[in-house]
């Protein structure tokens, strides 16, 4: 999954929970200090800003956006709604060699890609 399609997830599932960024930026700071270090407001307004900023750009690293999802599914709310949504993840195997396997994850951004145009 690209940066872009998992950006749209992202606001997605933010918009299907009616989350703001603020609601985020508090699991994702949870997450990160398993819940031992309480955010300023400060931090949190800070952090949401900086969420904003990474579902807006495409330079965003797809590792961040991929921890963002999983702390959204990962929360009760989020597996009340019954979507029953799978996070896809990439498993290497060797039965693929190295020149196939860098085609597949070509032609699987590819499609990422158009899925995301429209």
């Amino acid at each position: 999954m690209g940066t872009v399609r998992k950006q749209k997830e992202i606001k997605k599932a933010l918009a299907q929970l009616g989350w703001s960024n603020t609601t985020l930026a508090d699991l994702v700071h949870e997450e990160k200090y398993n819940g031992e270090i309480e955010a300023t407001r400060e931090e949190l307004k800070k952090q949401s800003e900086a969420i904003k900023k990474h579902l807006q750009r495409k330079t965003t690293s797809e590792d961040l956006l991929e921890f963002y999802l999983r702390v959204i599914h990962q929360h009760p709310d989020y597996q009340n709604l019954g979507l029953d949504t799978v996070l896809p993840s990439y498993v290497d195997h060797e039965c693929l060699g190295l020149e196939l396997s860098m085609k597949l994850k070509d032609l699987s951004n590819d499609i990422d890609e158009l899925i995301a145009s429209g």
